[in-house]
């Protein structure tokens, strides 16, 4: 069995979760959790020019024969035929490297997400399970969402990958799904990533959906907080609203990094 290889960039707290657990229903697909293998392309490909070794043999051809197994070798045991490995994978340095390793037509399902509702949700999560990552050094709203939009940090480096990807150059190696759409029209979302990645559909079950679980294992939440990662059962739309948890200045400081609505069709 030939694998394909796709890719998931979603903002945090626009649906990640979710969508694979829906997906990863059909026994075929195998959507993965934030994954390894953009850091590990990263670092095995930055080797090369900073190793004494490396450049003073420099064998080209095994070391490009080595980066164009890294994929493949780390799913070599996977059951699975359609793998989508989540990451950051439309930074100008990822994306590149996709464009080198990736073993086939490079397709990647980007989520969306007005970032004033991502801080919400996660604001909402944390005081709603204490002792999380956010709380344990910030105890303000604004610092906590200060510290979630910290540059280095995963909601800002997929508005970056999101941003690349945007671009007219690379646009068309993704489709965009906007989180509202995810749970308000789930089918239908689904349906268009279907046709999108070229998988033949399948019958999903949206009434009863199960908490993220691949290959056997579970998330293990403990470091960052409980619950960060439980999806319910049946898809709802959230019933509150960002002013609930945001204050005024807070949304006025990050309302300009939903930058997608400005870009017209």
């Amino acid at each position: 069995m030939k694998k394909q290889y796709y890719f998931l960039s979603g903002i945090p707290r626009s649906g990640n979760t979710l969508l694979s657990s829906i997906l990863n229903q059909n026994k075929k697909i195998a959507s993965t959790p934030n994954s390894l293998i953009s850091e590990i392309l990263y670092n095995f490909d930055s080797f090369r020019y900073s190793d004494v070794a490396y450049n003073n043999f420099p064998d080209h051809k095994s070391y490009e024969s080595m980066m164009m197994q890294l994929i493949p070798s780390y799913y070599k045991n996977w059951d699975q035929k359609y793998i989508i490995d989540r990451g950051p994978w439309g930074t100008p340095d990822n994306l590149n490297l996709l464009k080198k390793y990736c073993p086939n037509k490079i397709k990647i399902i980007v989520l969306l997400r007005d970032i004033n509702e991502v801080l919400a949700s996660f604001i909402k999560w944390s005081q709603e399970n204490p002792n999380n990552f956010i709380d344990r050094e910030f105890t303000k709203v604004e610092d906590q969402c200060d510290f979630l939009m910290n540059p280095k940090g995963q909601i800002v480096k997929n508005i970056l990958s999101s941003f690349n990807l945007f671009k007219p150059e690379n646009i068309n190696y993704s489709i965009f799904i906007n989180y509202n759409d995810l749970v308000k029209n789930t089918e239908e979302t689904v349906k268009k990533i279907y046709d999108f990645l070229d998988i033949e559909l399948y019958k999903h079950d949206f009434n009863h959906i199960k908490n993220f679980n691949l290959n056997g294992i579970d998330y293990n939440d403990t470091s960052l907080g409980e619950n960060l990662h439980k999806v319910k059962k049946t898809i709802k739309t959230p019933n509150y609203s960002i002013f609930d948890y945001l204050p005024k200045s807070t949304i006025e400081k990050y309302k300009e990094f939903t930058f997608w609505e400005k870009i017209p069709n």
